[in-house]
């Protein structure tokens, strides 16, 4: 393996879709980012026929592409400060959606639709930096491996914690990891998030464990890292006694969105900004608006033809005016979409980048205490899910699901008792990383 890499790991989950950014030279070893585009594809099981199945592919096709355009766009900022590139891997892998026996027809459209995506991600990186590109194959894993994927990215990432128990809660799947005196002891579980199964009855299956004496529970997957950003957020809010003042509220999440301090007033002014133009919504407006106002034009049109044919004006003068209002039309709406354009794709990057910069240190690791995790499924647990998201935004395209993210961990965490319960966003693509590793045995340095 080249000493000049760049690594690409991606994970087609049942709920959202994930990728991690790794570079390696001879002097340093880091992991870059990681981002994700939530998609729900697994609500396929939900439906009853064909439409409504081809329906939610093709929302999904469209957030794929979303999710791709992503990788691109970010690749473009990280390569300008790893010029050096000799060599990218891509490699990708699936989870319990993709297991699934029963939908086989629908999810080979699916896996279709990714791979696709993915040929055409290595032809643009071999395109735009003329570098040699890995494209592995892409894999359904089974629940085992990714158990195995996650433990191994803790074991190396996180050094200073050598019992725990390590819960990894996905869509639709879930892995409980018990390490023990380097003894590890693996339970896996076919609920999740989205696919909550309360018929598990996860006091009988734990009890027949050995978890006495293990003070530690680490919390992996999005719904935990959301929680944990929402929790926070939960907090500064009661302090600032907003929760029920819908202005002060939205002001309150604008400052803090992703980020829990008060120092970012540029971050806060562009999505600020972003927000208050609802450039957005402005498009959706315009796409019905237009029809009205093409029908008005029409109209228009024949009142002055009408016109014209009454007091026998030339007909040249009329195609002249006629003329000149469909350009002056064309050029304001194209001067319009033009100046929005730029000004979103202005906004959209400098948020972005300012994002980007909150990964400088990479390993996300933070303590939690369960009284204000109870505290916090106390205030939430009788909101529907649009309320749940306005109020909290790191919850956005979760309210349907964090609730049973609740109520799992609630009732894991009474059975284990813990005394350290942890969050961390390390998940099973720096695991997919260290497996492309592996042939070196590299010590990595996390930035």
């Amino acid at each position: 393996m080249k000493n000049n890499i760049f690594v690409i790991a991606i994970d087609f989950g049942s709920n959202s879709n994930k990728y991690l950014f790794f570079y390696k030279d001879i002097q340093k070893h880091e992991f870059l980012i990681k981002d994700f585009v939530i998609h729900k594809i697994s609500s396929i099981f939900n439906q009853k026929n064909d439409k409504s199945i081809s329906k939610i592919i093709f929302n999904y096709q469209k957030l794929l592409n979303f999710f791709f355009s992503k990788i691109k766009n970010n690749l473009n900022k990280f390569i300008k400060n790893n010029k050096n590139v000799e060599h990218f891997y891509i490699k990708s892998i699936g989870t319990e959606f993709y297991r699934n026996n029963t939908y086989q027809y629908y999810i080979k459209k699916i896996i279709d639709l990714n791979n696709q995506e993915l040929q055409n991600l290595k032809l643009f990186l071999e395109k735009k930096y003329k570098k040699k590109v890995t494209l592995y194959n892409f894999e359904v894993i089974t629940q085992e491996k990714e158990s195995e994927l996650v433990i191994k990215s803790v074991n190396k990432l996180i050094t200073n914690i050598d019992n725990f128990t390590l819960v990894d809660l996905g869509g639709a799947s879930t892995e409980i990891t018990i390490k023990k005196n380097n003894y590890i002891n693996k339970i896996l579980l076919n609920t999740g998030a989205v696919y909550f199964n309360n018929q598990i009855d996860l006091n009988n299956i734990l009890n027949n464990q050995d978890i006495k004496d293990i003070e530690n529970v680490i919390l992996v997957g999005g719904s935990f890292v959301s929680l944990f950003f929402s929790l926070e957020k939960f907090k500064i809010f009661q302090k600032l006694n907003v929760l029920n003042k819908k202005i002060f509220l939205f002001l309150a999440n604008l400052i803090l969105y992703n980020n829990l301090h008060f120092n970012s007033f540029k971050l806060f002014l562009f999505n600020f900004l972003r927000r208050i133009l609802l450039i957005e919504k402005i498009f959706n407006f315009l796409t019905k608006g237009l029809y009205i106002f093409l029908i008005f034009i029409l109209f228009f049109l024949i009142f002055c033809f009408i016109c014209f044919l009454v007091f026998n004006i030339n007909f040249k003068i009329y195609l002249l005016i006629l003329s000149f209002i469909l350009f002056s039309v064309i050029l304001i709406l194209g001067i319009f979409f033009y100046i929005a354009f730029k000004i979103d794709d202005f906004l959209y990057n400098k948020i972005d980048n300012f994002l980007l910069n909150f990964h400088k240190n990479y390993v996300f690791f933070k303590e939690v205490k369960f009284y204000d995790i109870i505290e916090f499924y106390s205030f939430i647990k009788d909101k529907n899910s649009n309320e749940i998201e306005s109020m909290f935004w790191d919850l956005k395209n979760r309210g349907d699901t964090i609730k049973n993210a609740f109520i799992f961990i609630i009732t894991l965490l009474n059975i284990i008792k813990p005394i350290n319960i942890y969050i961390t966003n390390i998940t099973l693509l720096e695991g997919l990383v260290f497996d492309i590793l592996f042939s070196e045995n590299t010590n990595i340095i996390t930035k």
